[in-house]
């Protein structure tokens, strides 16, 4: 077993870690996520791109489209990516404020179109499914560039 002292057989991951690499120590750039993701994302400390806390409700993009990030070097040589999951890195949620609009309430919100700024566009992803962060509006899942079940 990789943990002999584990009370909880782990067979599978046992097999990973005997024909892999194994990290034992491992340390974030924060203690809170947006910075920290953004870091692991980018390669790039947070305190470069000034991404000292975490983004609060209807955030906006922390990651610039030119931006090099692990999905789209993997993608340069031919790997398929996807986040299922928490994104908390920001979205362009002014590209979809009904005209006039100046609060963050749900209604000031076409939720039918295309949200840009996410992690397609700006972590380079193939595929996205989950919400933005779980304890900020606008309460929802996400699949791509849409709220899930919104016709685009």
């Amino acid at each position: 077993s990789f943990d002999a002292s584990s009370k909880i057989p782990t067979p599978n991951l046992d097999y990973l870690a005997s024909d892999g690499t194994v990290f034992l120590d491992a340390h974030s750039s924060s203690g809170i996520c947006s910075p920290s993701r953004h870091a692991f994302l980018t390669g790039r400390y947070h305190w470069r791109s000034k991404i000292f806390d975490h983004l609060g409700s209807y955030g906006q993009p922390t990651i610039g489209t030119s931006r090099l990030t692990i999905p789209k070097m993997l993608k340069e040589v031919g790997y398929h990516t996807a986040l299922i999951g928490k994104w908390h890195l920001g979205w362009d949620w002014n590209a979809i404020k009904k005209k006039g609009r100046k609060s963050k309430y749900p209604n000031d919100f076409n939720w039918n179109q295309k949200i840009p700024g996410g992690p397609i566009e700006q972590g380079g992803y193939d595929y996205y499914f989950g919400e933005d962060v779980i304890n900020f509006p606008p309460y929802c899942w996400f699949e791509n560039e849409h709220v899930y079940g919104k016709e685009p």
